[in-house]
């Protein structure tokens, strides 16, 4: 548990660059994408047979809806604590503190700009208080390689 600990708060430690934090957005776009898309098909596909044979298959829908629901639900949450930590660590790279870039970040969902400044806003060049830039590390230290 300790470990899993020690790695959760180190995800919110550290810089991040521009290129990583788009890439880790979009990385986190896709992989929610990829995870609905199965959920989508299963539906219209049942849809398709219940409309077409006149068979009520709600009770299978319901099934996979529950199954499926509760494996989005546990992705979901993983990836939040991931783009939260790319969010923090990317205003950390501009100098910001994590709860001003999270203040921010709950604007920029009502308003977008705040997310297009952390996208272009150029790095710190010197080292800051939150360490020093490390170009290229984010999916080294995510994915522990």
């Amino acid at each position: 548990m300790k470990k899993i600990l020690g790695y959760l708060s180190g995800l919110f430690k550290g810089r991040l660059a521009r290129l990583d934090y788009f890439t880790s957005q979009f990385a986190f776009a896709l992989m929610a994408f990829v995870l609905i898309l199965p959920f989508a098909i299963i539906n219209s596909i049942l849809s398709f047979l219940t409309t077409l044979t006149g068979t009520n298959l709600n009770f299978i829908g319901t099934f996979i809806n529950i199954i499926f629901s509760s494996i989005v639900t546990v992705a979901f949450i993983l990836f939040y604590l991931l783009i939260v930590s790319s969010i923090i660590r990317r205003g950390h790279d501009i100098g910001w503190s994590g709860l001003f870039t999270v203040c921010m970040s709950v604007i920029g969902i009502v308003i977008i700009i705040p997310y297009l400044f952390l996208l272009f806003k150029k790095s710190d060049k010197e080292e800051n208080k939150y360490g020093v830039l490390n170009r290229g590390g984010y999916w080294k230290r995510l994915l522990n390689i």
